[in-house]
């Protein structure tokens, strides 16, 4: 059963807990699409100081793998999960996708477009990934859409989150999905609610799971002060 939520407003549905007990209680049909940003989980690999080896990036994906399986069993056959990552995590994504049945179809490059150095030994982070896992019915309707976006990020962030999006990059997402109002999208590591605002100012459904209750009051507090579409306002 679902513990009573967080917050609740006309569209949203906030839940502070664990996503893995959360997404258990889930069921087919509950969502339409997933998209989220969640804890990437790696460090820098060093052989001086053997951190974050391949043994441990690869326990990781146990931990993927766990609700990459969930997110598979919750998903219609319409339905697609967009989950953000880097060139460290991609080699997880790939094998939690693997085990769990999930077909990647496409990987996304969001370049920042932002002022920033590198380290000394190496290139300058100017991309993150989307990695796009579609169910068989999912299709996207605009065949010239490519696979570079550049959305400018900056320092600052907005809301204070230390992974916080532009709200941009879930935007640019939820127009690709072309979901119509009232499905329902899920975001099981919502951090400071950014695919939460997204979603709910295209009229769309939200079931947004957060375990910290710093975070989970943030969310709340920014999904409260976004109206929702006249439409979704205006029926029954």
């Amino acid at each position: 059963m679902l513990p009573a939520p967080y917050y609740e407003d006309e569209l949203v549905q906030l839940y502070q807990g664990d996503a893995l007990d959360i997404l258990a209680e889930l069921g087919p049909g509950d969502v339409d699409h997933v998209v989220t940003d969640p804890p990437y989980q790696t460090t820098g690999t060093s052989w001086a100081t053997k951190a974050s080896s391949w043994a441990d990036t690869m326990n990781t994906a146990h931990w993927f793998t766990t609700w990459y399986r969930h997110v598979a069993r919750i998903l219609p056959e319409h339905g697609s999960f967009w989950s953000c990552c880097n060139w460290r995590t991609l080699p997880i994504v790939q094998r939690a996708a693997h085990d769990a049945r999930l077909d990647i179809t496409s990987v996304a490059v969001w370049h920042k477009d932002a002022i920033r150095t590198g380290s000394p030994r190496g290139l300058r982070a100017d991309h993150e990934l989307i990695a796009i896992m579609a169910k068989a019915g999912f299709r996207i309707t605009d065949r010239s859409a490519g696979d570079v976006w550049t959305i400018k990020t900056g320092t600052r962030k907005p809301h204070g989150h230390p992974a916080e999006k532009p709200v941009a990059l879930p935007a640019r997402i939820l127009e690709l999905i072309q979901a119509v109002p009232g499905q329902t999208i899920l975001d099981p590591f919502a951090g400071s609610g950014t695919t939460a605002e997204a979603a709910k100012r295209r009229g769309h459904r939200v079931i947004a799971i957060e375990a910290d209750a710093t975070w989970c009051q943030t969310i709340a507090t920014r999904l409260a002060a976004v109206p929702a579409p006249a439409h979704d306002r205006d029926s029954p």
